[in-house]
């Protein structure tokens, strides 16, 4: 698979995620079948998920900062409290 083809599925699978998460609004039900699958996963997809959660928050800081109301303010609040206070997540 080519870099541009890798750029290529993420964004699509970003794009499925994000549908999902519309779709499931304030049911527990997809992040509890989330929570469960990722428990049983190999333990370095495990790590690199919540690496993956903590550069979400890394880079989702700057592209909202400055544009929030008051849909997303504790949204971009707990991404600067992650940011702020994650440690670093090595890849093993």
């Amino acid at each position: 698979m080519t870099f541009q083809e890798i750029e290529i599925k993420n964004r699509e699978t970003a794009e499925e995620i994000m549908k999902l998460i519309n779709f499931m609004t304030n049911d527990d039900n997809l992040a509890k079948a989330f929570a469960e699958k990722l428990a049983g996963e190999h333990r370095t997809i495990q790590q690199n998920f919540w690496r993956m959660i903590l550069y979400t928050a890394h880079r989702y800081i700057p592209l909202v900062e400055g544009r929030t109301d008051l849909r997303n303010e504790a949204s971009l609040a707990l991404a600067k409290l992650i940011d702020d206070k994650s440690p670093h997540l090595p890849f093993v």
